[in-house]
């Protein structure tokens, strides 16, 4: 039997069947992306903005699966970080490190076996003080005063050069964010961004396709679980990278599981913007007359978008 918001998390997504012989008046959803953070606290010194592309046909089946997994296991909601910690007041208090690396393992079987291949997760990773030290400030304005929204720029950017490619061609994507309260600084920002990137697709004469984006509740929400997996493991490398933190043995097995350590060949693609990277980025910036900072404005003026 299904629990109302999993009817609606289902509904949510199959808009083909739904929609039926309205289908002409609506942008059809072929994938979904779930997006978590993992830093986004002021006392970590890393940020970390992920992604997991899905099929929506395939959702349905990664949410059954999902239950399953729940009902043998004996845990509500997935969240890694305090699995990790055994957090007293979690359903993890009691669980012993066999069954902390079953449970991680299966959750990271499971992502696989429902997302795209190849290139189905991605990550973004800052080192935090990098950013504040090289980005001038009023590029932090424009851009993201929060370190996660600035990643998110970099993640919306990776999912455009995937779904565009000629091979691929892929419509419009659903966006659904990891749960921010409304009028939150990062929420309004990532509102600001997904804004901003309809104007720019307006402009190329693709109306539509950053307009279907929303704030889910983690527990609701299968996939969102599954990529706050990845951004753990993600986050818990960059520290290693960035501040020579020692990661977690369980961030070792998955880092390999999910493949992140095969670079360009892996199913995550993950990313750290290096100090020189960022540098370099700010000089071409400088460079190009301050292109990004005349088009933030443009938008801010007028709503479009400056070629």
């Amino acid at each position: 039997m299904l629990c109302e918001s999993q009817g609606i998390s289902r509904t949510h997504h199959m808009l083909v069947s739904v929609w039926g012989r309205l289908w002409r008046k609506v942008n059809l959803v072929m994938f979904t992306v779930y997006l978590d953070d993992s830093g986004t606290a002021p006392s970590q010194r890393v940020a970390i903005a992920s992604a997991f592309i899905i099929p929506a046909k395939q959702i349905v089946r990664l949410e059954r699966e999902w239950e399953n997994l729940k009902e043998k296991e004996n845990f509500s909601e997935f969240h890694t970080s305090e699995m990790i910690a055994s957090n007293e007041k979690s359903d993890f208090a009691t669980w012993d490190e066999e069954k902390k690396r079953r449970v991680f393992r299966r959750v990271r079987e499971i992502s696989k076996k429902y997302g795209i291949y190849p290139s189905a997760s991605v990550c973004f990773a800052v080192n935090k003080i990098d950013y504040e030290d090289i980005v001038p400030e009023d590029l932090r304005s424009g851009l993201g005063k929060n370190h996660y929204a600035w990643a998110i720029r970099h993640v919306i950017q990776f999912l455009d050069n995937w779904r565009l490619r000629p091979t691929r061609n892929v419509g419009p994507l659903e966006y659904v964010f990891d749960w921010l309260d409304v009028g939150s600084p990062c929420r309004v920002e990532i509102e600001t961004i997904m804004q901003q990137a309809e104007a720019k697709a307006t402009y190329y004469g693709r109306v539509g396709e950053y307009t279907n984006f929303s704030f889910r509740r983690r527990k609701d929400i299968p996939g969102l679980q599954c990529v706050g997996a990845i951004a753990w493991t993600c986050y818990t490398q960059a520290l290693s990278f960035f501040c020579g933190t020692p990661a977690p043995t369980l961030s070792f097995e998955a880092w390999r599981h999910y493949g992140g350590h095969l670079e360009a060949d892996g199913w995550l693609k993950a990313f750290t913007i290096t100090r020189d990277q960022l540098q370099d980025w700010v000089d071409r910036e400088a460079a190009s007359g301050n292109m990004t900072m005349k088009r933030l404005i443009q938008w801010e003026e007028s709503k479009t978008y400056l070629p």
